[in-house]
């Protein structure tokens, strides 16, 4: 009885890595399509090239080596 739900189980999880996959496939699609839908399903920013939001991530570390020069 044991073996029989762990087969159960294996098969469940091997469909949802598949509908996962899948997912993730399309909303890579959309992104192409839209990066703000993609950035709204995925919560994360789609960088497409140079986005502002990867220029101003590059703003802190001058700042810390503005905050170092006193120190010296």
């Amino acid at each position: 009885i044991g073996q029989d739900i762990l087969d159960v189980t294996k098969r469940r999880n091997r469909k949802l890595k598949d509908i996962d996959i899948e997912i993730n496939g399309y909303i890579q699609k959309f992104g192409k399509l839209s990066p703000i839908l993609y950035e709204f399903l995925t919560g994360k920013k789609l960088d497409i090239n140079n986005d502002p939001s990867s220029s101003t991530s590059t703003a802190p570390p001058s700042n810390s080596t503005d905050s170092e020069q006193p120190l010296h």
